[in-house]
């Protein structure tokens, strides 16, 4: 959740390129990753988490295959390697 986060930032922010300090935003991608990564590990099983989850997975990933195994995902390896 933590890298769709980052990811929905990016797009949202006037950045033309996914670089770990945004060029024109100022956003440091790399530093917020590794802290929401941070934050929802430290939260896990909280109603709040569950909750939060449970909210992305009804409205935003709808209908998505699952990514909860993201190390059979070479692209978001890849993409966590570049930020």
């Amino acid at each position: 959740m933590a890298l769709s986060a980052i990811l929905v930032r990016f797009l949202l922010s006037d950045d033309t390129e996914f670089v770990p300090i945004g060029k024109n935003s100022q956003l440091n991608y790399k530093k917020n990753f590794y802290s929401y990564r941070a934050f929802l590990n430290g939260s896990k099983g909280t109603n709040y988490i569950k909750q939060l989850y449970s909210f992305f997975n009804q409205r935003v990933f709808l209908g998505m295959p699952s990514a909860a195994i993201h190390h059979h995902f070479p692209a978001f390896r890849l993409i966590l390697t570049q930020i």
